[in-house]
């Protein structure tokens, strides 16, 4: 059994012997995982901090944003990474111990980019079209709109009076 004293993960006390191995544990990863934009601003909360390895240690953070491991505190907010290029990155992560020990993990982070090619740019041309059926309808007219041009019927709701 384990219980949170303070900010430390430790064994139950007063436990005559423990079945755990006692290793430093490290593991980071961003709240998301992509942005939809090349310019993207990082934050580290200290609530979402939570380790067992005492509180004197150095963390450093390489972005995959082409400028290396720079020093970050916790508690910092609004990091501005500005990506050259869109795609998949490698969030890298060190934390330097007191006693020089190095602890490293890594997250994905993807930068996805809208296609303009795939959004609809422009004003759509919807008009009102009447389409008288034949004799053997008795005359019915449909009524619709029409929105590519060409007269064709695409996907249609069909309402008939009194039988909805």
């Amino acid at each position: 059994m384990l219980e949170w004293q303070g900010n430390i993960l430790a064994d139950v006390a007063n436990r005559p012997t423990h079945p755990f191995q006692t290793i430093n544990a490290f593991a980071a990863s961003p709240i998301v995982n992509y942005s939809d934009k090349l310019n993207v601003a990082f934050s580290l909360p200290s609530n979402l901090f939570h380790y067992n390895m005492g509180s004197t240690y150095a963390l450093e953070i390489d972005f995959d944003d082409s400028r290396g491991f720079r020093s970050y505190s916790v508690g910092q907010s609004n990091i501005p990474i500005l990506y050259p290029d869109a795609g998949l990155k490698k969030i890298k992560f060190r934390v330097r111990l007191a006693n020089n020990t190095i602890l490293n993990c890594h997250a994905l982070f993807e930068i996805i980019l809208p296609d303009p090619s795939r959004s609809f740019q422009g004003t759509p041309d919807i008009t009102l079209a009447d389409i008288t059926l034949s004799s053997s309808a008795n005359g019915a007219t449909i009524r619709g709109f029409s929105n590519c041009g060409d007269g064709r019927i695409r996907k249609p709701l069909i309402w008939v009076e009194g039988f909805n």
